[in-house]
């Protein structure tokens, strides 16, 4: 991703919000935080990774694309920023799921 403005210094705080609104969500089966983020050694350019998995595996390409695009909107407006990298493990190459497990 390109960088075009820093993560707000707030952002921390956000992810509770973050978290209660996936928590209500019975179509998402988790929610992870990965990458330097989540590593605690983010810079100036850094992003927030974030991947979802859904409850039901045999969703379709077509629909986890669509759910995706539905939550990346959400979800900048939640924390604010438009710093985010969202990955849908449904349909995500086996090497990323085990990043962002790991």
């Amino acid at each position: 991703m390109v960088r075009r403005e820093p993560l707000p210094r707030d952002i921390r705080d956000r992810l509770p919000a973050l978290v209660a609104t996936f928590r209500g969500r019975p179509e998402v089966a988790a929610l992870y935080l990965f990458g330097s983020f989540a590593a605690g050694m983010e810079d100036s350019l850094s992003d927030l990774d974030l991947a979802f998995l859904l409850v039901d595996e045999a969703t379709a390409k077509a629909e986890v694309e669509e759910a995706a695009d539905l939550y990346l909107t959400e979800i900048q407006s939640l924390l604010g920023t438009e710093e985010i990298s969202l990955v849908a493990l449904d349909s995500a190459p086996l090497t990323l799921r085990y990043e962002v497990v790991s």
